[in-house]
């Protein structure tokens, strides 16, 4: 838009303005939800079901379980009587749930379409979480990919990753089923095995209890899991506190499982051979937090290529997109183990994918060394360019970045962005915020397009300390629907997922 000097025409002035679709509401159903808050030593989760109708909650119910650093854990489920959602002036979600009389919490977050969001603040504290449209509450069946993450009971980090295969009904016989465990700070990893375990029948929500039995000579306790069915494909997962207090893994967690449906069981090198994943995961290494994104690709005979981005701060320069080789392995539960991933000089990650039946996965570091879990997408196989990153997106990222106090803590973003395409390269556009009721701050960049899907480029806004610096990113595009980015120099830690708004 420009403004002319109606007495001196001379003189003018021209600002750009981004017009962005209406934002979406939230259509009457039934959702999922779950949320963790603080992804460091001690920790929130809460997952559970509202119904949600023309602006108010009429029920539903939830899982919390809350671990306060001192070595005492608190698990509670609660029946939801009662709320009310609205969209915000600045276009984000606000979900306020009455738990009892005197009990209320708020959710907030950003919708990417009218049925599927994200949550990233719990009672004014940043988290990081997911909103989903509940489509079915059947009974789970056949394997499903599953990830867990939490503190144990030293209120250490420990991660948990595998395949369970729900194998009859209500039964989980260990056959088919495989599970990894780390435990960072007792550097303890391993593959502990499962004996005969269970699963109930879903409830009237879809809350649905997986009760896991360690087989012989297991590093874990028995595990207690509420599982909250989105579909067939999708449960979100809270864990009960461990009675037992063993000393490893008996603390609490949360996570998903993603179902296999008719590949259950049938998993092949020859069926994933050619096939690229992009992915994103966050954890710790020996300097500290660590995240990381990228692209593999599993070629046929067993070789791993691909191109990844590692920040835990320690570079002094921005870091370009690192090409690296590797191994792997694929056993018929879906476990894809890759080995010696390396660019020859800067790192060298060992980890494990776990495939679901419809694209993508679930992935766990297979290392006490550098430790970390996060999630895999099934990468569109033609040529991308800039018309591929173009419209408007839902965002949700995590940042370990510096806050008033001038500390680096955890924190979590959602907003909205605008990509077009302008010349080869993507002009982005939007505005973002910390979910628990913090004020907007507005986010701008460029990306340079290339056919790998790997673009280039920056993004300004989410530098606390200077908010109109451009910081450099590399966003891995799934396809024209989704991205991962990742901020590749040592101002401070960003890995977000865009999700396009549909």
């Amino acid at each position: 838009m420009t403004a002319t000097s109606v007495t001196d025409p001379t003189k003018s002035i021209s600002v750009s303005i981004v017009i962005t679709a209406a934002a979406p509401t939230l259509a009457d159903g039934t959702y999922v939800f779950q949320i963790s808050v603080s992804p460091g030593n001690v920790g929130t989760f809460v997952t559970g079901t509202i119904v949600a109708k023309s602006g108010t909650i009429t029920g539903g119910e939830q899982d919390a379980t809350t671990d306060d650093g001192e070595g005492d854990e608190y698990t509670i489920f609660q029946q939801i009587s009662g709320g009310s959602y609205s969209t915000t002036p600045d276009g984000n979600l606000e979900i306020n749930v009455q738990i009892s009389q005197n009990e209320t919490e708020t959710l907030n977050g950003t919708l990417a379409s009218n049925s599927q969001g994200f949550i990233a603040g719990f009672d004014g504290i940043s988290g990081s979480g997911t909103l989903d449209l509940q489509t079915s509450t059947a009974a789970p069946t056949g394997g499903y990919a599953i990830s867990l993450y939490g503190v144990d009971y030293y209120n250490s980090p420990a991660w948990i990753g595998g395949v369970l295969n729900i194998d009859s009904p209500g039964g989980i016989s260990g056959n088919g089923s495989v599970l990894d465990l780390i435990d960072a700070p007792a550097y303890s990893a391993g593959a502990p095995s499962l004996a005969a375990s269970t699963v109930t029948a879903p409830d009237a929500f879809g809350r649905v209890i997986f009760h896991l039995n360690p087989g012989t000579n297991s590093t874990l306790p028995v595990l207690n899991l509420a599982g909250y069915v989105v579909d067939s494909t999708h449960i979100r997962l809270n864990q009960f506190s461990d009675p037992t207090y063993s000393y490893i893994y008996a603390g609490i967690s949360g996570g998903t499982a993603l179902g296999q449906g008719t590949s259950t069981g049938k998993f092949s090198s020859a069926s994933v051979a050619g096939t690229s994943y992009v992915f994103a995961a966050q954890g710790e290494d020996q300097q500290g937090p660590l995240q990381l994104a990228g692209v593999v690709t599993l070629n046929a005979g067993g070789s791993a290529t691909g191109t990844l981005n590692w920040n835990d701060l320690r570079e002094g320069t921005a870091q370009n997109p690192l090409p690296f080789t590797g191994a792997y392995t694929v056993d018929p539960t879906g476990r894809v183990t890759l080995t010696n991933l390396t660019d020859g000089s800067t790192f060298k990650y060992s980890l494990h994918l776990y495939l679901t039946g419809s694209g993508g996965g679930l992935a766990l570091s297979s290392d006490a060394d550098d430790v970390f879990a996060g999630q895999a997408f099934l990468k569109q196989a033609g040529a991308f360019t800039s018309a591929s990153f173009t419209g408007g997106y839902g965002l949700n990222a995590n940042l370990y970045a510096t806050i008033s106090n001038g500390e680096l803590e955890w924190e979590n973003a959602v907003g909205s962005l605008v990509a077009v395409p302008n010349a080869g390269t993507d002009e982005v556009s939007g505005f973002a915020d910390g979910g628990a009721g913090l004020a907007d701050f507005a986010i701008s960049g460029s990306f340079t397009a290339a056919s790998s899907g790997v673009f280039d480029g920056t993004l300004a806004g989410f530098d606390g300390t200077s908010p109109t610096k451009a910081n450099a990113f590399t966003l891995y595009m799934v396809d024209g629907t989704q991205a991962v980015a990742i901020e590749t120099d040592n101002s401070q830690l960003m890995l977000g997922r865009m999700v396009l708004v549909q």
